[in-house]
């Protein structure tokens, strides 16, 4: 959801297959630069040195209103800051929730706050001019309350955590392994078995999981 001002960034219509090439050069890229290898999954932290690169401050504590769990606040002149919920640090348990946040979020700072940059200074003392709110979302596609930014973040985030070619590779072996057909039938038996590798591989939740299954063609 975001903050609207009297001017909107020229709108980067990109489909899901060019979003998911971009996500994977830039996780490839940064894995083999950082750590000489790919990570499968991704640590946490590894996630937050990604983030820390596109921002120029992050709030990990930062206290959010109910139902919004990041936020990213876009200026003209330099990086965006983000914060994030300080629920999703301080209890555990929402560990997958918090890494689908940053991932989220640091979709925000590369794909779109260099549009922003772009419209140049706009009452530049007055500080950020819009931000992005990550909010719990259970619908995929956009509706009222969203717009294309928000959707290409939600589909970035998930590809930056399982990346395209690494979900297809672990769906095709598990496949092959229980002599099965892909797509698998989404709530059968063998499905909800590609499910639980996929949730445990890439250190995800069944609903990202999922999500990212069907967007892939992989469940059906």
């Amino acid at each position: 959801m975001n903050e609207r001002t009297t001017r909107q960034p020229r709108p980067s219509f990109l489909t899901r297959d060019q979003l998911d090439e971009l996500c994977e050069k830039i996780i490839f890229s940064f894995c083999m630069e950082r750590y000489g290898q790919e990570l499968t999954p991704i640590p946490t932290e590894a996630l937050l040195e990604l983030l820390d690169q596109h921002a120029q401050c992050i709030d990990q504590l930062a206290e959010l209103p109910d139902g919004v769990n990041g936020v990213t606040l876009y200026y003209w002149d330099r990086k965006p800051d983000v914060k994030i919920d300080s629920r999703l640090t301080r209890e555990h348990w929402r560990e997958n929730r918090r890494r689908t946040t940053i991932t989220h979020e640091c979709s925000h700072a590369i794909q779109h706050a260099p549009l922003w940059s772009e419209l140049g200074p706009q009452n530049p003392s007055e500080g950020p001019i819009a931000q992005s709110c990550r909010c719990e979302y259970t619908d995929e596609t956009p509706n009222e309350y969203d717009d294309w930014m928000e959707w290409q973040a939600r589909h970035m985030s998930g590809a930056l955590l399982m990346p395209k070619s690494r979900v297809i590779r672990r769906a095709s072996k598990v496949a092959r392994d229980n002599m099965l057909h892909l797509p698998l039938k989404q709530g059968s038996q063998s499905g909800m078995y590609l499910l639980e590798h996929v949730v445990i591989a890439f250190h995800v939740s069944r609903d990202a999981a999922r999500v990212r299954l069907r967007q892939l063609g992989l469940i059906a």
